[in-house]
């Protein structure tokens, strides 16, 4: 019998991100829509939005953390999963968008 483990996702909130980003040397990840992101997202955020994660299109550095980020945390829960799965190591960001209270980054892509 072949047991499959789950990777263990380690969670932040989301008001953190930017200090454990710097800590971890890691690459912010906002996966909405390319709409959303446009209008407004965490600084120093790429964006990769979870259908691309779900269909495989991403490429990624391994060795660097990832923190993934959504509207609510729930998205960005199944992107890191699904990233978690293929090695990487991922945090998500509990909250999302809607409980960060800091500036956005406006249009950049």
């Amino acid at each position: 019998m072949v047991v499959k483990v789950m990777p263990t996702i380690e969670n932040i909130n989301i008001r953190h991100i930017m200090q454990k980003a710097v800590a971890e040397n890691a690459i912010i990840i906002d996966v909405r829509s390319a709409e959303e992101f446009r209008r407004g997202h965490i600084p120093m955020a790429m964006h990769m939005s979870l259908s691309d994660i779900q269909q495989g299109r991403f490429k990624l550095p391994r060795g660097r953390t990832l923190i993934l980020y959504c509207d609510s945390g729930a998205n960005s829960l199944k992107a890191a999963r699904i990233l978690a799965g293929y090695g990487y190591k991922t945090m998500n960001a509990v909250g999302g968008i809607q409980q960060y209270d800091k500036e956005l980054t406006v249009g950049r892509q």
